[in-house]
């Protein structure tokens, strides 16, 4: 059990100090908005690794298999739109004194977005895959399996809150100028790893 606990721990860990679109996209959202933004896009983006590993867990990710081609080119797509997005904020005007809130028709939002980001990178799937498979291999019960991937997700969860919670904490040194360099250097690594995607062969994606 020990073993265990400590296997989950660690790969929680890759997870957490792994940089990548859904880290840039989180730091941006907090810092620009608020923590309860932050935090409703981590939910968004635990949403997604949940759902992925009982795909996995469920073998129902074989039933993916007739469209990993597409995946490159939906996941690029996303990501791009996202990115375009972000660029173009660059040009909007800022008000600092707007981040105090965010409405409450809106918080959904916030979710989804962080789902999509996750969602989009057909990488993250393939890795749920092979750590699910190594995993299930490792451990014979379904209770420990269960234990090991609870453990992980929950521990990413706290780290994705712990970065949101540092990054708001850093609002009183932001100025409109950061933001703005932020949105656009977010823009050109959500631009450039959804082109990169549409330019990844189908077999290297393949589940």
């Amino acid at each position: 059990m020990f073993e265990l606990i400590l296997k989950a721990l660690g790969l929680a860990l890759a997870l957490i100090f792994m940089i990548g679109p859904v880290f840039f996209s989180l730091i941006q959202t907090s810092i620009e908005k608020t923590f309860k933004a932050g935090f409703l896009m981590a939910i968004g983006i635990i949403a997604c690794d949940s759902l992925y590993v009982l795909l996995c867990y469920l073998g129902l990710v074989k039933f993916l298999r007739p469209y990993a081609e597409y995946s490159g080119i939906i996941g690029g797509g996303i990501l791009i739109i996202f990115g375009i997005y972000s660029i173009l904020k660059v040009r909007s005007r800022i008000d600092l004194s707007t981040r105090s809130a965010i409405e409450s028709d809106k918080q959904w939002k916030y979710i989804l977005k962080g789902f999509l980001v996750n969602f989009a990178n057909p990488f993250v799937v393939i890795f749920w895959i092979a750590t699910v498979s190594g995993v299930s291999a490792q451990y014979s019960t379904s209770t420990e399996i269960l234990l090991f991937f609870s453990l992980v997700i929950s521990l990413v969860f706290v780290g994705d809150v712990t970065k949101v919670l540092l990054a708001n904490k850093l609002k009183s040194l932001i100025t409109v100028r950061f933001i703005k360099i932020m949105n656009l250097f977010v823009g050109l690594i959500l631009t450039g790893v959804g082109v990169r995607l549409l330019f990844v062969s189908p077999e290297s994606l393949q589940f």
